[in-house]
């Protein structure tokens, strides 16, 4: 599944970029999301969602795969494991931040992501409860 986004901001571009590659800055706006440490060079965390009665929490790794300054261009991979079941997530994040007129700058951001196969315990419950 590929996801894409562009945004405008009325702020520099080499500021931008440095702003959205700080991952503890920016997992700490992610609700649910929550760093743990490193190892190396990946970033351990967890990330809890909520979906109506449906709570899932991810356990995994965030990594750099590429990052380009003077480009201002960069390719993360967050890995991850349902903590209560049997699914995963793997997502390559690629963002790119363009300069623009009067100190603006655009920020891209394909995301192409696969989520693992079983639906975890809690969704798996929901169901079942709720099925004729």
């Amino acid at each position: 599944m590929l996801f894409a986004n562009e945004i405008a901001l009325r702020q520099p571009a080499d500021a931008v970029f440095a702003a959205v590659s700080d991952v503890p800055e920016v997992a700490g706006c992610l609700p649910g999301a929550r760093l743990e440490g490193r190892d190396g060079e990946s970033y351990l965390g967890r990330m809890r969602m909520k979906v109506g009665p449906i709570t899932i929490e991810y356990e995994g790794n965030l990594r750099f795969e590429s990052f380009d300054t003077d480009a201002r261009r960069a390719t993360m991979r967050a890995v991850a494991k349902e903590t209560n079941g049997q699914g995963g997530v793997d997502a390559t994040i690629t963002f790119a931040v363009s300069p623009g007129a009067m100190d603006r700058a655009s920020i891209s951001r394909p995301t192409s992501t696969f989520a693992g196969a079983s639906p975890s315990s809690d969704a798996a419950r929901w169901r079942r409860s709720h099925s004729g």
